[in-house]
């Protein structure tokens, strides 16, 4: 059985994620709404609130399914890694693009600054 894989794309693909991962919002910082509290404004100003607590939720989830994605991709990686060891040192280079993300924060990132 033949294996294969676009290296090619892969790399193209995971650096076009990573570029974006980079430009992400926190959830923290979409969450944010600010305005009066006078009586004219406060339904107003609810339901903008409403929708930013929304917006961070979703925010939050995107993260955690594009961390979920990222170990999913590595998961597949590695188990095509032992299924065919010719492809060893395209693996490295995958991964490597990978732990790159892990290490690279750069305040665009969860709640709690990471991205995995």
């Amino acid at each position: 059985m033949t294996i294969f894989m676009d290296i090619d794309g892969v790399r193209i693909d995971i650096r076009k994620i990573l570029r974006e991962m980079q430009e992400f919002p926190a959830a923290a910082e979409v969450a944010v709404s600010e305005g009066g509290s006078s009586e004219v404004s406060i339904g107003f100003r609810s339901a903008v609130a409403g929708a930013a607590d929304a917006m961070g939720e979703g925010t939050r989830r995107v993260v955690e399914l594009l961390n979920s994605t990222q170990e999913a991709i590595r998961a597949s990686v590695e188990e095509l890694a032992a299924q065919d060891s010719s492809i060893s040192d395209e693996v490295k280079t995958i991964l490597s693009l990978l732990d790159s993300a892990a290490e690279q924060d750069g305040g665009t990132a969860s709640d709690n600054g990471e991205f995995k």
